[in-house]
Order: structure tokens, then sequence, then C-alpha cells
């Protein structure tokens, strides 16, 4: 099947004056709203530098951590136990689990242990 020379591989002819100024209108379009948008999260970045949003207290809330046998999970409950929060600690490693468990515990925290 051969192909009109005039015509690309779907049919659109590439001299159409219409096709072309549309494509003009949407591009000029989407760099406008490339700019817009970049400008507005520049501006919201340097506002929140300035006033950064209020930190959420956890005290008195469940909070789940996974892989607290160890390591930055560990880390995370400790510090969660110390911000006030019942720990749900939950790892394969009972062992350390139930270590982490009980520090909390010796800390005066509220943590449970699930494997």
């Amino acid at each position: 099947m051969e192909r009109n020379s005039e015509q690309n591989h779907v049919g659109v002819q590439p001299n159409n004056a219409g096709a072309r100024v549309y494509s003009a209108i949407v591009l000029i379009f989407d760099l406008i709203m490339i700019f817009v948008q970049w400008t507005y999260f520049v501006f919201e970045g340097i506002y929140l530098l300035f006033k950064p949003p209020e930190e959420k207290s956890v005290a008195g809330e469940i909070v789940l951590i996974t892989g607290t046998g160890h390591g930055i999970g560990r880390e995370l409950a400790l510090q969660y136990s110390a911000l006030g929060a019942t720990v749900v600690c939950w790892d394969i490693n009972e062992e350390g689990n139930k270590e982490t468990v009980k520090e909390i515990c010796s800390r005066k925290g509220k943590a449970h242990a699930f494997v």
C-alpha cells in the first residue's frame, strides 16, 4: 500500500495551517502553565521554609512499627514511645522484638509485641 507523499503515518497532512496554529497555542499554554506552577511551588517552598506546618502530637496515639527487632525500627519505636505513643512492635525476630518492648516498658512507655 502506497502512501500519499503529503501525509504522515497517521494520515494527517502536516501542512495544515489550522493544525499548526492549534499546536502552537497548546504549546504556549503548556509553557505558561509550567511557569505558573513553578512560580507557585517556589513561593510555597519559601513560605514553608519560614513558617513550617505545626507538628502533630502522637501522645495517646497507637503507632504500628514494623522491623522493631533491631536497627531503625527499634529506634523509631523508642522515639515514639518517648513522645507518649502506644507502640505496636511487629517483627519476625521475636527475641529482638521482645527486647525492644521490654526496653520501652522500662522507660515507662506502652508497647505490645507481635511476630
